[in-house]
């Protein structure tokens, strides 16, 4: 499986207009080579840079259609949501403390063999632990924001 974006490198600077410092969307990816037995697509967003110590949320969508092509705001906003760290559901772009060095930013995508139905919108914790043991393919990318 294969996950890119147009709107900066693998690695890359994240440019501003996808951040709390600009307009807060979410960049298009586009992904490729899904495995065939895959019945939806999961993509986790996390910076595992934050300042809390841990690992700050930015976006957990899942039951993802399994031939989407490209993951943007639209599709993102039409799926199901988990809880992000903002205790939102949905996408928050890259905001790293003022100062801080570049965080990295990985997005991740899975291709699950199920889909998944939560009594309430799960956090990440609890949505890896539900998804343990049904990926069947993974992809991942990394952009870095600093402030």
């Amino acid at each position: 499986m294969d996950m890119r974006c147009d709107m900066f490198k693998n690695g890359g600077m994240i440019p501003r207009e996808y951040t709390c410092d600009g307009e807060d969307c979410m960049p298009t990816l586009t992904i490729s080579d899904v495995p065939e037995k895959t019945v939806s697509l999961a993509l986790i967003i996390d910076d595992p840079d934050a300042s809390n110590g841990g690992v700050w949320n930015h976006c957990v969508a899942y039951n993802i259609p399994a031939d989407t092509d490209r993951l943007d705001a639209g599709v993102i906003a039409s799926c199901a949501s988990g809880v992000n760290s903002w205790g939102n559901t949905g996408y928050g772009g890259p905001c790293p403390p003022r100062g801080a060095r570049a965080h990295r930013y990985i997005f991740t995508l899975y291709a699950l063999d199920t889909m998944f139905d939560f009594s309430a919108p799960p956090d990440t914790k609890q949505f890896m632990d539900t998804i343990e043991g049904h990926s069947i393919g993974q992809a991942d990318y990394m952009g870095l924001y600093g402030r």
